[in-house]
This record gives C-alpha cells, structure tokens and sequence, in this order.
C-alpha cells in the first residue's frame, strides 16, 4: 500500500536530521532545508510516453497507472502527459523528437521526463536523443533484465539522459506447460507464434532463448512444439492454419507482434478452437484463455515512486547521483485466466477442475506482484 505522502516527507526529513547517534548536525540540518526548498519548488511533472504504434496500448495503460499513482503520491502536484509515436530510421525519430521540443515548453512543467516502453523504443529513443534534443531523464519499460541496454549507454553522451527504469523478469517455463496441462491434461501439441525477425536484436536473443528452455520443458512430458513465424505486418493465417491443425494451444511471447495481432489472433482462435496461452496480462484480459506476466499497466507504479524518490531528493545529491535508479517486477507466482473464453475456445472444464483453478489464481490485476 502506498505511504501517506506526507508521513513519508515527514520520515525523510527525521532521517536527514538526526544521525546514528541521534544527535542534530548542522550539515544534516541544512539538508533537510535543502529537501523543503525543492518540495517547495516542484508544482507540477510532465511524462512524455515514447513509443511504437505496436506498444501503444503498452504506453497508455502506463501512463493511465502512472499518473493514478503519482497523483496519490504527490496530491499538491499537478500531473500531465504526452503521447509521442516513433518510427523508422534514427535520423526520423531524432526530427520526431525536434518537432516534439520545437512544440512542447518545458517550462510548463516544473519537471519533465521521458517513457520508453519497449526493447527497441529505449534503445532508439536513446541513440536518437545522443545530444539531449530532449534534454530530460528517461526512464525505460522492457521485458527482460536491462543489463544489456544500461552497459550500451555508459560512457556515451546520452548516459547523463538515462535515469533507469522498470523491468520484469519472464515467466518459468514450467509455468506454461504446467497452466496448459492444468485445462487441458490431454495436451499433445503446442504451437509457439513468434516474430524471428523483430526489429530489435537483444529481444530477438531473449525470445529464442525463451523458445529453446520451452522446447525442452515440453518434451519432457512428450508434447510436441511447432514454431510459426508471424511479423508486425501479417499473421500468415494460412501457414497458421497448415501449423495448427492438430494442435491443443498456441503460445504467445511478449514482443511487438503478439500485441499487433491479439485481436484476430482470438478470433481465429475461438473459430479453430485452439486455446491461447499468452506471455502478459493485456492479452488475456483481451480474450485469450490462460496467460502469465504482467499488465502494461503495472509498469506505471514503480515508474511513479521512481519518479517521486528521484524528484524529493536535495539538489546537490541529484548532481552527483552515480548510477541508474531499477525497480525489478519479479517473476509472478501464477498464471491467470479468463474463464468466459475458455468455451470460446474449445475449453469445457468439469466444475471441479474450474473451482481448482479459481483456487489457483484470480484474474485481477491486484494479484500481479510488485
């Protein structure tokens, strides 16, 4: 639950003034002054959300939780976003950005920052942003620990631009095979849709990673798996349907194609019934059967306290600051369902296996683990 706001500025200034021993110094004395002058001095924050047109429904369910939960945090602040959509090569997502900052004044917001949602938005975002067209501190959203990203930018210029970021560590592959067994005990054959091409190389890495620990999850119970390659662009039904003839259910992964093609991916789904089991929550709330991960969504909550602990800190500790401020979304202890598409999807469960999984799970947002 979050603190009282001003609980938590009331326990920051005690900390700040008092040391071990409990005794009043002048220096920290002048640090607590420093932190009120800054409250003081913070009236509003503006959030510009840089995305794809594949993350789109990524950046607003953030942003939406982003500002519910910063308004909470901070209810004297005036809150307010943007929604800025990138493409193509550097050289157009650094005009996209100009045209942005020849239009955005900053000095509407007492603070600004950007939102990245996505492997290939932050990397981008970063590379085109190298000399601070942007000159404000961004902050990610990826899929997968950042390790990658964060070692890229040091010593580079656009460092001093990245703050740092949420990020969520993906589901156990045991979580797939054991939530697809669990409707389906019979399962004989998964079919896993992924994009092998995706624009960006380290989400490429991870997914055939993911796809190589699946692999061999599933043949150890003897269910067969079956790859289809799909892009941003087309879902290939008619490969799709040669691939699914005899398989129980199709696997989604968490990449830009799987969000491009929900909609009719359920569709056909419900008309082959084929069950969908999908690697973050958006989908499943969308109509798929079973699913693991997180909402988009849930990436705004850490975002906002990031936010907040970074803004109410004295000045000359935010000068100085080394290294980068990381919220871990950990592993989540289940898999959630969406019991109306399971007849849709060819799912008929006997009362006693459905009141198991209601049991098991629950599918409500509040169970996702921060």
């Amino acid at each position: 639950m979050l603190q009282d706001t001003q609980e938590l500025l009331h326990n920051i200034e005690m900390e700040l003034l008092f040391d071990s021993h409990g005794v009043d110094t002048e220096a920290n004395a002048k640090y607590a002054e420093e932190v009120k002058k800054l409250l003081d001095s913070i009236k509003s924050v503006h959030c510009i959300f840089i995305h794809s047109k594949e993350h789109s429904q990524w950046a607003k369910g953030a942003a939406f939780q982003w500002n519910d939960t910063l308004t909470a945090l901070a209810p004297d602040v005036t809150i307010s976003s943007s929604d800025v959509l990138v493409t193509g090569t550097d050289e157009e997502i650094l005009k996209t950005l100009t045209d942005f900052h020849d239009f955005y004044q900053s000095e509407e917001a007492d603070r600004t920052f950007i939102v990245t949602p996505g492997w290939w938005e932050s990397k981008a975002v970063l590379r085109a942003n190298k000399y601070g067209v942007l000159p404000y501190k961004q902050l990610f959203c990826l899929s997968g620990v950042p390790s990658p990203l964060l070692s890229a930018v040091i010593g580079q210029p656009q460092e001093e631009y990245l703050l740092g970021g949420v990020y969520n560590m993906l589901m156990p592959s045991e979580h797939y095979i054991n939530s697809i067994m669990g409707v389906r005990p019979d399962t004989k054959k998964v079919c896993i849709l992924y994009d092998p091409e995706t624009a960006d190389t380290i989400l490429r890495m991870n997914m055939a990673v993911q796809i190589l620990e699946l692999k061999a999850v599933f043949a150890e119970k003897n269910i067969e798996v079956v790859l289809h390659h799909w892009n941003s662009v087309n879902i290939y039904v008619q490969e799709l349907r040669k691939a699914t003839l005899d398989v129980d259910s199709i696997i989604t992964l968490h990449e830009p194609a799987a969000a491009v093609h929900h909609k009719q991916l359920i569709e056909l789904c419900n008309e082959w019934d084929i069950f969908v089991c999908a690697s973050e929550l958006d989908s499943v709330a969308g109509g798929a059967a079973i699913g693991g991960g997180v909402y988009g969504a849930t990436f705004g909550i850490p975002l906002a306290q990031l936010m907040f602990e970074y803004l109410f800190e004295p000045v000359q500790k935010l000068e100085h600051s080394m290294g980068w401020r990381l919220h871990r979304i950990p592993q989540q202890s289940a898999m959630r369902f969406n019991e109306s598409a399971f007849e849709d999807q060819g799912l008929l469960l006997t009362e006693d296996r459905l009141e198991l999984l209601r049991m098991k799970s629950a599918f409500d947002s509040n169970c996702v683990e921060l």
